[in-house]
């Protein structure tokens, strides 16, 4: 009797759905798509609406988009839904490219009812039509939903072959889209310019009304730490080619000894003891610099006014800059794009172009980072050597003992140099040492990969690193005795 009422509900909701409207947008409710391949998660967020009439305009977030016929960018740009969505009433909603054309969705649309969902230049149109209703489940929702496919026609309303006939729209009776389009680009007749989804069609991965799929992170999503945690880095840095350039490479453990929460939930005080040891190398002269530090310090984590909780692709502004954080599942990272204000209320070109990518870890903070300055070649990262968070451990730890065995060593590498630097397809390792013991010689990328490693046994002895990108690297020299890093440029 239980599953005859089950089945007589889902019929009755599968019927009743003919006759009524369904919803495009869904206005008090942030909703997430995601495509394949896309930097970021693409949220919807009305923030503004009005009434004209018997038409209701709805507006998304702003993003930053190219000024028209302009070298500028601004930070109140269309969305990449459009510019706006309008409810004209009896189920008409429009929605506008970039170019200001309209996209036509009837949401009251009969099974197999077609109509004229966008219009081309020549007359040629794009037809609209409701190939399915069902019942579907997605991200956990139940829900009717019809499927809206393409069929693109010419101005005599016969077929046409066209890229927009395999692509479908999914529209839910409650929920809004549950597959979109990225409208500001449609009909894609030209490539988009690297601006926010890339994709054609995005499926829904979350929605905030009700609760369900994949959640904006916020900050106090990612530092949850607690007493008794700990995580340990690796971080390395090569300052650019130029006089008094030196490499430097450290070794953190940091372990959380207290975690205090203010009353309006709003900042986070952790004590941390750092275990620290730093060994820099310099390249002129050529020497080895190996401290320890230990040492407890306070750590404040505000979100008060704080970007990092704004949506994915929307704009903030640090102070200094505009720009947007891409995030994907449990992670978030800095824009590829930074803006630089203008005083003509426009944003000048992009001013760093993936300049640095720093990660916040669901769960783990944000201490992991790479960075790489294009103006006079710095390089930064600090990656993960061990953590144990939340009762997940990962990784092989350090111990802080043996980082503070080593404090205050100067080693002296003046007898061994590297030339020519910059290099093109050979290097040679020349050493004032006459009884030159075997060298161990491996040359290492910015993330810490080996490329190279070659044993020599004379001064002067040719190496091949013809197989090697142009680019800079981390070259380590090690015999019995002595271990030195020196930066290695190679350019063509």
């Amino acid at each position: 009797m239980k599953e005859q009422l089950i089945i007589i509900l889902i019929f009755s909701v599968f019927f009743n759905s003919f006759s009524q409207n369904y919803l495009s947008i869904k206005p008090d409710a942030v909703s997430y798509y995601y495509a394949t391949g896309d930097n970021s998660v693409s949220p919807v967020r009305i923030d503004s609406v009005k009434i004209n009439g018997d038409s209701t305009e709805y507006f998304s977030f702003r993003m930053i988009r190219p000024v028209p016929n302009s070298m500028y960018y601004t930070e109140k740009g269309p969305s990449w839904v459009g510019n706006k969505m309008v409810d004209c009433g009896n189920g008409n909603n429009l929605f506008f490219n970039k170019n200001n054309d309209t996209i036509l969705i009837i949401t009251n649309s009969q099974l197999f009812e077609s109509w004229k969902m966008f219009s081309f230049i020549n007359d040629d149109y794009v037809e609209a039509t409701i190939t399915n209703i069902s019942i579907d489940t997605i991200i956990g929702l139940i829900d009717s939903v019809k499927t809206i496919s393409l069929q693109v026609k010419n101005n005599s309303g016969n077929n046409i072959s066209n890229l927009l006939n395999s692509l479908s729209l999914k529209l839910s009776k409650n929920f809004g889209f549950f597959k979109i389009f990225n409208f500001y680009e449609f009909p894609f007749d030209t490539s988009p310019l690297g601006y926010y989804p890339t994709s054609q069609e995005l499926d829904i991965i979350g929605i905030s009304n009700p609760v369900a799929g994949w959640q904006n992170i916020k900050l106090f999503d990612v530092f949850t730490m607690q007493l008794g945690d700990e995580i340990h880095y690796n971080y390395s840095y090569l300052n650019g080619p130029y006089p008094g350039a030196y490499s430097q490479n450290s070794q953190i453990i940091e372990k959380y000894l207290n975690r205090n929460e203010n009353s309006t939930n709003d900042t986070i005080i952790f004590t941390i003891e750092i275990c620290k040891k730093t060994t820099t190398h310099h390249y002129s002269p050529y020497d080895t610099v190996i401290t320890s530090y230990h040492d407890t310090t306070l750590s404040t984590i505000t979100t008060s006014n704080d970007y990092f909780d704004k949506l994915p692709l929307e704009p903030f502004n640090d102070g200094y800059f505009w720009g947007y954080y891409n995030k994907v599942d449990s992670f978030g990272y800095q824009p590829g794009d930074i803006y630089n204000p203008d005083f003509n209320d426009s944003l000048t070109p992009a001013l760093y172009n993936g300049w640095s990518d720093t990660y916040y870890i669901k769960k783990f903070g944000n201490e992991t980072f790479q960075f790489y300055n294009y103006y006079n070649g710095d390089q930064a990262s600090q990656v993960f050597q061990y953590y144990n968070v939340n009762g997940t451990t990962w990784g092989s730890p350090y111990i802080c003992d043996s980082l503070l065995s080593a404090n205050n060593i100067i080693e002296s590498n003046k007898e061994i140099s590297i030339f020519p630097n910059p290099a093109n397809n050979f290097i040679f390792i020349n050493s004032t040492d006459k009884n030159i013991d075997d060298l161990n010689v491996q040359v290492y990328d910015m993330q810490g990969r080996l490329l190279l490693t070659k044993q020599i046994t004379e001064s002067n002895e040719q190496i091949d690193i013809s197989i090697i990108p142009q680019g800079i690297y981390l070259t380590k020299i090690t015999n019995q005795k002595t271990s030195s890093n020196y930066k290695l440029i190679i350019s063509r």
